[in-house]
């Protein structure tokens, strides 16, 4: 009977293994050529190889995230010292603060008493719980840098079950909400992680690129616009007016008023808080990179006089995601110093001649949705961020209007594979494939539109397109 329950687990394995071995064997049987080196094929090989590995999700991410500087420096593509670049990089250790932050937010109780708050000002109703769970998550990722999502997630997933939600599309649309608020933010709330990525890939052809908190904002902002419309729609076309649950609004006044005035702990946490959104507000007074503020501030909740973050708090980090990042940014170190960028360029730029750059950064658009496929959000960053701002040169587009249309990308997805969090909502049980693949299709068609009727024609008015 044990032997029988575990064969398809079994077949599913040998088919990924089947995968990560064929895919890198496809890359190495390409052809030799001016552009296409012997040691740019070893790269994609390795490269194409570990990403599958974490893909699949065949052994904890930190074993390949490890593996791919190691094999970069063994074969000899790479010295030392560029191989293991990404550990001298401040993305990583920004990302680490960041990270921090929101696990000492989170066990201080900021962040839940945000989340009622924020749904018991919505009415308490289900369509209110909608809006409230998607503004809490709007609020958290603000102050957390987007790093607080598997809380937001989390707690979601929380108020499902104790509103008595089983798996239903009553259950799916909170779901939804909750995503829609705690990963949909990412497209326009600045991410250090995607961020940092972003700029170190960028200033490896374009040393004086920098990619400032606020940018990521008046580029991308009007996708909180697009998610309020969405959830509208949603509201309307499932009919949530209609919808019941058990303890209806009161629940959600009767968990606010639990947890009692706010705490001293939380006033000290909001006080840090204040002090990093200064430093990155005044970033272009003193001109220092945002990355010197998550590495310090984060910090100071340790202090006394403030002892706000304990020990437990750096227990809850999955440090294997630091050394994903750190592998992440690898790819695109390791990459520039083989000029991978020129064998994108040569290729996608004579398809993009005389095209108009609508066009191009929808190529870009479509290249990066269907790397979501098989790329995570970090690797997407990390590996595309230098080929398209590349690109974007090519044809007369600003870098900076290339990497937004990659932060969009990333989010356009339509199985829950595609991205951490949402494979950890959907492991949760409360959302069939068919309720996730039927939402999340029609949310990604309708970011296409979004991006062709509106965001452009916003971009070309505010001359962040042509250079």
């Amino acid at each position: 009977m044990e032997t029988t329950a575990t064969m398809p687990d079994i077949r599913a394995d040998l088919v990924k293994w089947g995968v990560t071995i064929a895919l890198p064997l496809f890359f190495w049987c390409i052809p030799l050529s001016a552009d296409y080196t012997q040691q740019l094929r070893i790269f994609f090989a390795i490269t194409t190889f570990v990403i599958l590995l974490i893909a699949f999700d065949l052994m904890d991410v930190m074993i390949p995230s490890i593996l791919l500087p190691t094999l970069y420096f063994l074969v000899g593509i790479a010295p030392v010292n560029v191989a293991f670049g990404a550990w001298t990089n401040t993305t990583v250790w920004m990302v680490l603060g960041a990270l921090i932050l929101a696990f000492v937010l989170d066990e201080c109780g900021l962040l839940q008493r945000i989340a009622f708050a924020c749904i018991c000002r919505c009415g308490g109703t289900f369509t209110g719980t909608m809006y409230g769970v998607f503004l809490a998550g709007c609020v958290v990722s603000f102050i957390t840098f987007s790093q607080a999502f598997i809380i937001m997630i989390a707690l979601t997933y929380g108020i499902c079950r104790a509103i008595k939600l089983t798996r239903s599309m009553n259950a799916a649309l909170l779901c939804f909400a909750g995503m829609l608020g705690a990963i949909t933010t990412c497209v326009y709330i600045y991410n250090p992680a995607y961020l940092g990525l972003g700029e170190a890939g960028v200033r490896t052809i374009l040393p004086d690129f920098r990619i400032y908190w606020y940018d990521q904002l008046f580029y991308n902002g009007l996708f909180f616009f697009f998610s309020l419309g969405l959830l509208w729609g949603v509201s309307k076309i499932f009919h949530t007016e209609k919808i019941t649950f058990e303890g209806g609004a009161q629940y959600f006044h009767q968990q606010l008023a639990a947890l009692g005035p706010m705490t001293v702990k939380e006033k000290r946490a909001l006080f840090v808080v204040a002090l990093l959104m200064v430093y990155l507000l005044t970033g272009p007074l003193h001109d220092l990179p945002p990355a010197y503020g998550f590495m310090i501030f984060p910090c100071l909740l340790f202090f006394p006089g403030l002892k706000v973050g304990t020990s437990e708090s750096l227990r809850k980090i999955n440090f294997g995601v630091i050394f994903f990042v750190a592998g992440c940014l690898s790819i695109g170190i390791v990459a520039s110093y083989l000029h991978a960028e020129q064998l994108v360029s040569n290729i996608i730029a004579p398809i993009l001649a005389g095209k108009s750059p609508l066009v191009a950064l929808l190529l870009m658009l479509s290249i990066g949705a269907l790397c979501n496929l098989f790329l995570t959000p970090y690797a997407m960053m990390a590996a595309l961020a230098m080929p398209f701002a590349a690109l974007a040169s090519d044809v007369g587009i600003q870098p900076m209007a290339s990497i937004m249309t990659l932060v969009v990308s990333t989010d356009i997805i339509f199985l829950p594979h595609e991205a951490a969090g949402y494979v950890l909502m959907y492991s949760f049980g409360l959302i069939s494939m068919a309720h996730f693949v039927k939402l999340y299709f029609w949310k990604s068609v309708l970011m296409y539109l979004f991006f062709i009727a509106i965001l452009y024609p916003f971009w070309n008015l505010m001359g962040y397109v042509s250079m």
